[in-house]
């Protein structure tokens, strides 16, 4: 490859640099069954006594019905990445919760409740309960909330 300019080869060098650089390590555990061992509960209880950064990757195809609600008890960022799947929940809970002010980030899913119209009882797709520091970060992306469903998108609350 030949690039012309100081420019072209200043910003390559940059690209090359940022490729290269090593990552922060974080922990995947991989989703590749709907109930039990290898499901998004045992993903979470691992994502739970891990430590450092933590990542799910859900890999099985198609949507994923919830027994109850998903927490994330860690304080470090957990990222949970799909492939267009829907977690439902047919309570009208909260679905997922990081209990401990960590980052969240959501990508690729569609988080679903229970159908119908008015939520009195405020319950969130993702809720995020901070230290008193108030740090906590929610982040969707390619990710969505139902519509028709009884959950109201992303709260951030103290505890």
């Amino acid at each position: 490859m030949h690039l012309k300019s100081s420019t072209s080869r200043a910003a390559f060098t940059a690209v090359l640099s940022l490729i290269a650089a090593p990552a922060v390590a974080e922990t995947q555990h991989v989703v590749t069954a709907v109930s039990g061992d290898g499901s998004i509960y045992a993903a979470m209880a691992a994502a739970n006594s891990g430590t450092g950064a933590q990542k799910i990757v859900v890999a099985v195809e198609g949507d994923i019905t919830l027994d109850g609600p998903l927490v994330y008890e860690g304080a470090a960022p957990l990222t949970i990445i799909g492939n267009g799947q829907t977690l439902s929940l047919s309570q009208n809970a909260t679905i997922l919760t990081a209990a401990n002010g960590a980052d969240l980030t959501v990508h690729g899913l569609t988080l679903s409740g229970p159908g119908g119209s008015g939520n009195d009882d405020g319950e969130t797709g993702v809720e995020i309960v901070q230290e008193d520091d108030g740090m906590g970060l929610a982040t969707l992306i390619g990710a969505d909330i139902a519509d028709g469903s009884e959950i109201e998108g992303v709260d951030v609350s103290e505890m």
